[in-house]
């Protein structure tokens, strides 16, 4: 099925070679997901695979191709709901970008370190959530309301996709 959607992506050789070797891969690696157990499982070498991960790669295409694929096979309905949620991320040190306080939900307490928002379509009969876009919240400092800074997102991310 990966090597259908990836056709139907119609990208690039090189990303579609890396995508059908990574994706399997990234299932099968016991323990953390990272460039140095990528290298020890794969055989390419951990500097290539840094590389590869600084580059942009199309994961909202590839989610949004899985997700009408599942659809025109019948997997899924096609009703979804489109739903914004922020992840905390705990990080120290002075010079992490982004760094700032945010809300961390498990210990209901403002904590120093990261947010990512995450926009996801939520299928509407099953309990489904693909991630479709995925942005660093700014810390207080640099924009002056974080609910502006999601609406910003959700624009953004609308406007970009009308063909979706």
């Amino acid at each position: 099925m990966l090597l259908i959607l990836l056709t139907l992506l119609a990208l690039p050789a090189h990303q579609h070679r890396f995508f059908a070797a990574l994706i399997p891969l990234w299932q099968a690696i016991p323990g953390r997901i990272n460039a140095r157990n990528f290298s020890r499982y794969s055989g390419w070498n951990e500097r290539t695979l840094r590389r590869w991960f600084q580059k942009t790669l199309p994961w909202a295409e590839l989610h949004w191709g899985l997700l009408q694929l599942l659809v025109r096979l019948g997997v899924l309905e096609g009703h979804f709901i489109l739903a914004l949620d922020a992840s905390f991320v705990p990080k120290s040190g002075k010079h992490t970008p982004g760094l700032g306080a945010f809300w961390n939900g498990a210990l209901h307490r403002s904590e120093t370190g990261l947010e990512l928002s995450c926009l996801a379509l939520l299928s509407w009969s099953g309990h489904h959530a693909f991630p479709v876009h995925v942005q660093q919240t700014q810390p207080r400092g640099q924009k002056a309301d974080r609910l502006e800074q999601y609406l910003d997102q959700l624009v953004s991310f609308l406007k970009q996709r009308r063909t979706w």
